[in-house]
């Protein structure tokens, strides 16, 4: 389920010049930018997890990616000088922010007029029954961190998503769909390593000694959730992308 695989194709038309990844975990859309953008002068992928951060730089290092590195920075206090990034990203991680919107308005400061801003997010209406194994497993995943007391909330609606990107104040503003049919190769939804790979993820949550591990609830809705799997496959929820300008 990596972040890089729905949007490369949408990449190629843009020169990213000093790019902001914000919210960059494994630094996976970071990768993807740096490897399909038509050109970047450097990409810094900011989050708050180390663990995740020195998993991203040593992927850097190994794909000897010298020009894209990795900070750990909170999303909603960006630190960074106005204007100064020619082109800022988030994908599929707003719906981990306590304050999606300072986010996105930090991102916006940090944004130099004319640059470019996309945004990327998975929501869960809409999906057919094969993408809605990805959507339940996010689903499940963000009601134990909850839990667990971790910012992680249940994707959003398409039509929420739409509201959002329009009310981000961006010039020659394009939203649109990103979804599987969009991957090269084609991803086969019955793939067997795919779906083991999701149960294997289910039991390692269920493994863990918390709380909810002692609320049956959890287990029989992880049960239920490997079943579907098995039953109905697994496809990549589609995301609704906004790509605009800032004006000035």
């Amino acid at each position: 389920m990596s972040q890089g695989g729905l949007l490369p194709h949408v990449l190629t038309a843009f020169s990213g010049g000093r790019v902001l990844d914000v919210a960059t975990g494994h630094g996976d859309f970071a990768f993807a930018l740096a490897r399909n953008l038509a050109g970047y002068d450097e990409i810094i992928g900011i989050d708050t997890n180390e663990k995740e951060l020195e998993t991203a730089r040593e992927a850097a290092k190994q794909q000897l990616l010298n020009r894209v590195r990795f900070f750990a920075r909170d999303a909603e206090e960006l630190g960074f000088e106005d204007a100064s990034f020619d082109t800022v990203t988030i994908s599929n991680s707003l719906h981990h922010m306590k304050s999606p919107g300072t986010v996105l308005s930090g991102m916006r400061r940090v944004l130099r007029p004319g640059g470019l801003f996309i945004v990327r997010e998975m929501y869960r209406d809409k999906q057919n029954k094969a993408q809605m194994s990805h959507v339940l497993f996010h689903t499940f995943r963000a009601d134990i961190d909850t839990l667990k007391g971790i910012t992680h909330r249940k994707s959003y609606l398409r039509d929420e998503l739409y509201q959002m990107y329009q009310g981000l104040g961006l010039s020659s503003l394009e939203v649109f769909d990103v979804g599987p049919e969009d991957i090269e190769p084609p991803i086969d939804p019955m793939d067997n390593d795919n779906i083991e790979h999701l149960v294997q993820m289910v039991d390692t949550m269920l493994e863990h000694p918390a709380d909810y591990n002692r609320d049956q609830t959890f287990k029989v809705r992880g049960q239920e959730l490997k079943n579907y799997f098995r039953t109905n496959g697994f496809l990549p929820a589609t995301s609704l992308v906004a790509i605009g300008r800032k004006p000035g």
